[in-house]
């Protein structure tokens, strides 16, 4: 059985891969899974609805790698290039990429 492994997904799941490698939701606290030791996220969405990037991103604990494109644009969520780079800065020092 695999002890620990990495995540990754595009988009939606780039939303997914977030909620189980770190990000905190409002009051719902974490998700987090033990079992993943990296993320690669393929344009990751900021906090929603207005909420806080650094609170959302600031404790995950886990290596992170972002990609991004400069088009990448999604056609639900008002979610567009510009904001999927809020995410790098809101994590924490170190180990994110």
């Amino acid at each position: 059985a695999l002890a620990q492994g990495g995540m990754s997904g595009h988009s939606f799941g780039a939303v997914t891969t977030q909620a189980v490698c770190g990000q905190a939701f409002g009051g719902r606290g974490r998700l987090t899974s033990g079992r993943i030791a990296a993320a690669l996220l393929m344009s990751p969405s900021p906090a929603r609805q207005g909420g806080d990037n650094n609170a959302s991103f600031g404790a995950v604990a886990i290596p992170w790698c972002l990609m991004t494109g400069t088009n990448d644009n999604a056609p639900i969520g008002d979610v567009d290039a510009k904001s999927r780079l809020l995410v790098f800065p809101a994590l924490p020092p170190g180990d994110k990429y």
